[in-house]
């Protein structure tokens, strides 16, 4: 099981950069890379907009 598979896509992140250093053409990383990069931001921004969601209305039980 790969960081990426268990959707820890922050640490897949580092461990891409780690790899491209290293291999800096290396197409899978790269690929990998964007794949959690946009996870990550996607995850980031759901999770901003259920707090502005919650505190707007503190009952919500959608954002809980």
């Amino acid at each position: 099981m790969t960081f990426l598979n268990l959707g820890r896509h922050e640490q897949a992140l580092s461990w891409f950069d780690r790899a491209l250093a290293i291999r800096p053409d290396f197409v899978k990383a790269l690929n990998n890379k964007v794949f959690s990069l946009a996870n990550f931001i996607a995850s980031r921004r759901l999770f901003a907009i259920y707090g502005r969601s919650k505190s707007v209305d503190p009952d919500n039980s959608v954002a809980d």
